[in-house]
């Protein structure tokens, strides 16, 4: 009784946003029903929300192998739907580790098992689960493949609304693809099958999906013609507040206006779709599509206000879509006098667009570039012996504002989501022969808002600096410097504390991120297994060897008050 008290009480604690607490929790409860194998289920399930916790804390390395016991475990217990749940989220922390391959044999074994419980519907969720993620991933043949086996799994579940939703589904993907006839047909099909739905209510509201996924087909060659089922759509979702239903079709119709010459109606559509996803963002997980509307919004609402001229609205758009709020005025005020050049990224599937301000300046630079090689260069940046890919990002990321970051000390450099696992530091200029840090010192911040006034070095009032364990804790190079910088740097604030590198735990790192308006971290990086984003080297519980966490971790963390984080490697002898 006293194990499943705890589990559910790490549930409640979870859905609080506890989560160090919640993680303490069902780390004990894992141990304890270790030693009791009779209480199989009762394991599984902690180690299903346990798994979890990893992922809020964006750990997927950490969440692997726990949720691999999870669906271990369901399979022994004999639930088949649950292994099936658990294999799913298996494969995306296989996936977000680069282990592509592990990630379909996760995924075949989800499959497998509700193909063994009769479970149509849950299957056909599965697989539209593994075709998101390949989307996601760039790989649109792929997804489009899986579409076909979710609309023969449909079918065969003789259920009509899974049919249309299958159907659906797949004239978007046809549509991305360029298959405009085979787009059509499916969404012919299925507004013949909505036709059929014998109770009124679901009858429109499955026809008003249809009529946005025939608007999308018909907009790769007709915008105009376009127009119509998607207005209809529109006024549907916005008579019964189906407001889940209206970025999508926004986004379509706003995209035709564009190619039609009228972007005042194209900016009217996307201003109204972003608003229901900020609305949305209270309390809600992101809504996922196959066009990836939340974010799309936002970029095609970004790239019409460069392509019209209008930098401010612009990059005031690519802060609202990090969740947050600043305009280049209000950062200029905040960076005065403080030396800081701010760089804000946005990737688009085309090209790459920086912003870049300084207390006196402001300009954008934009590159041609397609999402795929940007993906293909953060990739290969963490791992070549060399510096090609590091200097082709330099040019595509650095070179085009480099007129206004020149007189800079520090680069504050605000990330696109696509470009996280970038190394900003060692970003490599052919012409000087130089690495960026060997220019600026290199900060992340999840937002330019997050800039305040206290987090600039010119005014905050307090740092925790940090010297990470290098040698025998980990494994890596020595760096005596670092002790000697993270004295100099404390000595720069009012007030600061200093972390020793047998000290510099997790949990004193989350501690001195929720209590300290910058955070330095001084030491070494690593590359996550399957490559990746960088990993920080942190001493283990205990003396227990080393823990690895992601700089975005620390980013994402809900107490953090940090505005500014810094992540330096001091040089080495």
């Amino acid at each position: 009784m006293a194990m499943a008290a705890r589990y559910y009480g790490a549930g409640v604690r979870l859905a609080r946003n506890e989560t160090i607490a919640a993680r303490a929790d069902l780390e004990r409860s894992r141990t304890e029903t270790a030693a009791h194998p009779n209480f199989i289920n009762l394991g599984a399930h902690i180690r299903w929300e346990l798994g979890r916790v990893h992922i809020l804390d964006d750990d997927w390395p950490g969440a692997e192998p726990i949720l691999a016991e999870g669906a271990e475990m369901f399979h022994r217990s004999g639930d088949g739907a649950s292994e099936a749940f658990v294999e799913s989220m298996h494969a995306r922390a296989l996936e977000s580790m680069g282990r592509t391959d592990d990630a379909w044999l996760a995924r075949s074994r989800a499959f497998t098992a509700l193909s063994i419980e009769g479970e149509n519907d849950l299957l056909t969720t599965s697989v539209n689960a593994a075709m998101h993620a390949e989307l996601l991933a760039g790989r649109g043949e792929a997804a489009l493949a899986l579409s076909g086996i979710a609309l023969a799994v449909a079918r065969e579940s003789a259920q009509p609304g899974l049919v249309i939703d299958a159907l659906n589904t797949r004239t978007l993907l046809l549509s991305t693809a360029g298959q405009t006839d085979e787009a059509l047909l499916a969404a012919r099909q299925a507004e013949d099958l909505a036709h059929g739905t014998a109770d009124p209510a679901l009858r429109a509201r499955q026809l008003a999906d249809t009529a946005s996924a025939t608007g999308a087909a018909l907009a790769v060659n007709d915008p105009r013609a376009a127009a119509a089922p998607l207005t209809q759509a529109i006024a549907f979702y916005r008579q019964h507040g189906v407001a889940i239903g209206l970025p999508q079709p926004l986004l379509l119709r706003a995209r035709c206006a564009a190619r039609a010459g009228d972007p005042a109606s194209a900016m009217h559509d996307l201003l109204e779709g972003i608003a229901i996803v900020e609305h949305r963002r209270e309390g809600s997980e992101p809504a996922t599509d196959v066009l990836d509307s939340e974010h799309a919004l936002f970029n095609d609402a970004i790239l019409l206000s460069l392509d019209r001229g209008d930098t401010s609205a612009a990059f005031a758009l690519a802060e609202r879509a990090r969740g947050a709020s600043t305009t280049i005025v209000e950062l200029q005020k905040r960076l005065s006098g403080s030396g800081l050049a701010v760089l804000e990224i946005v990737v688009f599937p085309r090209e790459i667009v920086t912003f870049a301000v300084t207390e006196n300046d402001a300009a954008v630079g934009r590159r041609a570039r397609s999402v795929e090689t940007l993906a293909s260069l953060a990739d290969r940046s963490l791992t070549e012996d060399g510096t090609t890919a590091a200097a082709a990002l330099y040019d595509d990321v650095i070179r085009p504002v480099e007129g206004v970051i020149v007189r800079a000390r520090e680069l504050v450099i605000v990330s696109d989501r696509r470009l996280q696992s970038v190394p900003f530091a060692a970003l490599y200029d052919v012409n000087t022969r130089r690495y960026l840090i060997d220019r600026f010192a290199v900060s992340l911040a999840s937002s330019a808002a997050s800039l305040s006034r206290q987090s600039d070095p010119a005014t905050a009032r307090s740092v925790t600096a940090i010297a990470l364990p290098t040698a025998g804790a980990t494994g890596s190079a020595a760096l005596p410097d670092a002790g000697r910088e993270i004295g100099d740097i404390a000595a720069l604030y009012r007030q600061a504390r200093t972390i020793e590198p047998a000290g510099a735990t997790l949990a004193a790192l989350r501690t001195g991120a929720a209590n300290t308006d910058v955070l330095h971290i001084a030491g070494h990086t690593e590359p996550q297994p399957g490559g990746g984003e960088h990993a920080l080297l942190l001493a283990g519980n205990r003396g227990n060897g080393a823990e690895r966490v992601s700089a975005k971790t620390i980013l994402a963390q809900p107490v953090l008050r940090a505005g500014i984080v810094v992540l330096r490697r001091p040089p080495t002898p």
